[in-house]
């Protein structure tokens, strides 16, 4: 098992805590560019002192780390 970033802006949900893993797998199928998804913390960690343009407010943001193999 690997545990998998994603981070949804606001706009594309209104609870997190309602959302079931497989929701926010979906929803990154269907608006990836709402919800992104980090293979790792290195990739992760790179655009958030890089590539911050790329990344959403932390303030307009939620994150959830998905165990998936």
């Amino acid at each position: 098992m690997k545990k998998v970033i994603y981070i949804l802006h606001v706009d594309i949900v209104d609870d997190i805590d309602a959302l079931s893993n497989d929701n926010i797998k979906e929803l990154h199928k269907e608006f990836p560019s709402r919800v992104l998804r980090y293979d790792n913390l290195y990739d992760f960690a790179y655009d958030w002192n890089n590539n911050y343009e790329k990344m959403f407010d932390p303030d307009f943001s939620y994150i959830r780390i998905v165990e998936e193999e």
